[in-house]
């Protein structure tokens, strides 16, 4: 199946913050509830750590915290100890607030806008990525990785989205209705969000647009290792795999690059 590079309403930046927001509300709200996903996403970044030390990290994209806060805390756990900047091309400011407000000793977050693609030297650490690198195309994606690869910071991919007939079929049947029951229960609660998922349904129809394109935007393993092909990386590493994500019938497409 092609990869279709439709567009996502997430991405425009003329669409409303406030539907945004509430749209990355739900995927937060999803991600940090699937812990087989986030115990196969600390699996892959404990390595990238430096042991007994604190290690410093940097989410892009982190919408509105992402799932990046709930691995961190499981491999603090696990003795890693971690201080995690998160941040943004369109940063949720009140939801990353409360993330850090939760955690300052361990969440920070950047106020200004972050290019994947060129991420300011002033935030060196372990990049990582949740279900965020289908939103590039193929050159600004390969310039993602290279940028990671020539500035010596690790970086880790993780996607929850493929582009499999079937799977996309059941997220079309499912993911409007588990919209509209799990508005009620997402935190914090706001009349708005229940507005527009059961008076006016909008919400349940961006994000099953949004979902969808997903799928059709989510590179494959062999597209993945000819982006990185490409990139002169001498002493770097790059491991591409789809891996079962734990205890769930789903797969994740994940990428990690690191210093050999």
């Amino acid at each position: 199946m092609a990869r279709i590079h439709a567009f996502e309403f997430e991405d425009l930046a003329w669409f409303p913050a406030s539907l945004r927001n509430r749209m990355t509300e739900y995927l937060d709200f999803l991600g940090s509830r699937m812990r087989g996903f986030v115990e196969l996403a600390a699996s892959r970044i404990e390595p990238l750590l430096d042991a007994g030390d604190e290690a410093r990290v940097v989410d892009l994209g982190s919408g509105s915290g992402g799932a990046l806060p709930t691995v961190a805390r499981a491999l603090a756990v696990a003795g890693h100890p971690l201080r995690v900047t998160l941040t943004d091309r369109y940063p949720n400011g009140e939801a990353l607030e409360r993330v850090c407000a939760e955690d300052p000793g361990r969440f920070a977050w950047y106020p200004e806008p972050v290019d994947a693609r060129a991420v300011p030297a002033e935030l060196p650490g372990v990049r990582t990525m949740f279900l965020s690198m289908h939103h590039f195309r193929p050159d600004d994606a390969r310039a993602i990785l290279a940028d990671a690869a020539h500035s010596r910071n690790p970086i880790a991919v993780f996607e929850g989205t493929e582009r499999n007939p079937l799977l996309i079929v059941a997220f079309s049947l499912t993911v409007p209705i588990v919209v509209l029951l799990t508005a009620p229960f997402i935190r914090p609660f706001r009349w708005s969000r229940l507005f527009f998922s059961w008076v006016v349904p909008l919400l349940p129809f961006l994000i099953w647009w949004d979902g969808l394109v997903s799928h059709l935007r989510t590179y494959s393993t062999d597209e993945l290792e000819a982006l990185v092909a490409e990139i002169p990386s001498d002493g770097w590493r790059w491991d591409i795999r789809r891996e079962r994500i734990p205890g769930t019938p789903a797969y994740c497409i994940h990428l990690v690059g690191h210093p050999a």
